[in-house]
């Protein structure tokens, strides 16, 4: 299934595993939220909620997975 029709934060953890090369993503949250067609506010609240969730950790236009089976997870 297609990314489109799913809830956001499934479609921002599917991004994550997707753009990922070796657990880490080099996208601004500007970026990522323009990718989904989606508010950055909208793809920091989440980031935040998966940081929080100690999936992701998350720095100045860098994230990296810390938990990929947990994120799995969320994008399904």
């Amino acid at each position: 299934m297609g990314m489109l029709g799913r809830p956001l934060p499934a479609q921002v953890a599917q991004l994550l595993l997707d753009e990922a090369i070796d657990a880490r993503i080099e996208l601004a949250q500007r970026t990522l939220a323009a990718m989904l067609g989606a508010q950055r506010p909208s793809i920091n609240k989440i980031l935040k909620e998966f940081e929080r969730d100690r999936l992701i950790t998350v720095g100045y236009a860098v994230i990296e997975i810390t938990d990929q089976h947990g994120l799995r997870a969320r994008a399904q």
